[in-house]
Parts: structure tokens; C-alpha cells; sequence
């Protein structure tokens, strides 16, 4: 009898299909929340000023990962500022992560925002804290201190979508 797949080949094709099951596209996301805890971290803005997560419970949180080399980063960047002016009145955070070394690159980018941006300049928070793989990337945290959201990739934050997301978010009272 003639088989068209050996053994091995079989075993390859489902090991690929299952990882194809575990992409998850940022529009799933956005209706199967994440809900899990936010790892804390301690970093500093270009000023040595330090800025802890949990400081932030209570509030919601958007936490995006940005390197100056980056183009989408930093096509985003105007419209997070947006946000930001927007909804902070409404406890709305965003704290700005950015992943590069040298600081006039940093601050090149940095001074076109008025939301913190903080150094992590090791990688302590992007790799070891929250294993970032592509940049830009966006962290929505709720007001407790919960992922709600992973977003890979440049987004408009200006968008009538995302604005609803958030101000739903910025409704929601805090569980604790």
C-alpha cells in the first residue's frame, strides 16, 4: 500500500496547524478580554523620575512599547497623544515605554507627547516582564490592574472604535 505522508510528515503538518491556532488576531482581542494581572514595574522618565504600575490602579491604563527606529511607533504616537488629552480627565493613563539606548533618539520623539515616557533601556519591562516580540505594542490595563487588551502592530487611536473601547473601560468601576 502506497502512503501519500509518512508518519513524520503527518506529525509536522499537525503540529503546524495547531500553532496556527494560537495566533490570535488584535480583533479577537478585542472581544475576549485577557483579565490577566499586569506585571508591576518600577522605571524611570528622562527626568530619573521614577514611575511604578501600581501607582496607577484605579485608573485605566494604555502602556505602549515604542523604540524611535520604529516606524509605526512613531506614525501612532500622535494619535495616543490624542487619546491621552482626551480621556485623562476621565482617568484615562497612558505611560509611554521606550525600548531604545540612546536617550537623543528617545527625547527626539518623546517631546512631541505629553504622556510620561519611561526608559527601558535593558529590556527589563519589554522582554523579561511582558515577553514584547513586535513593536509597537499596546497594553490596555483596567482599573484593576488587569490586561484587557494586546495590541501588535501601528493602530489609530483617533478611531470612533477605539475611543468607545476605551471610554467602556473608563465606565467600568473597579471590582476591589
Amino acid at each position: 500500500m502506497h502512503r501519500l505522508f509518512d508518519k513524520s510528515s503527518i506529525l509536522f503538518i499537525k503540529i503546524a496547524f495547531l500553532s496556527l491556532l494560537t495566533v490570535v488576531p488584535s480583533s479577537y482581542a478585542a472581544s475576549n478580554p485577557i483579565r490577566e494581572a499586569a506585571p508591576d514595574f518600577t522605571l524611570s522618565d528622562m527626568q530619573g523620575i521614577a514611575h511604578k504600575l501600581a501607582d496607577y490602579r484605579g485608573s485605566v491604563v494604555v502602556l505602549n512599547f515604542w523604540a524611535s527606529w520604529c516606524r509605526e511607533c512613531a506614525l501612532e504616537m500622535p494619535s495616543l497623544d490624542g487619546l491621552y488629552k482626551r480621556l485623562k480627565k476621565d482617568g484615562l493613563v497612558v505611560i509611554g515605554v521606550s525600548v531604545d539606548r540612546d536617550r537623543a533618539d528617545i527625547a527626539q520623539l518623546a517631546g512631541k507627547v505629553s504622556y510620561p515616557v519611561l526608559l527601558d533601556e535593558r529590556g527589563d519591562v519589554f522582554v523579561k516582564k511582558y515577553t514584547i516580540t513586535r513593536l509597537p505594542a499596546t497594553i490596555i490595563i483596567d482599573r484593576d490592574g488587569a490586561i484587557v487588551k494586546k495590541i501588535y502592530g501601528g493602530r489609530d487611536f483617533s478611531s470612533g472604535a477605539f475611543i468607545g473601547e476605551m471610554t467602556g473601560l473608563l465606565q467600568e468601576k473597579k471590582r476591589q
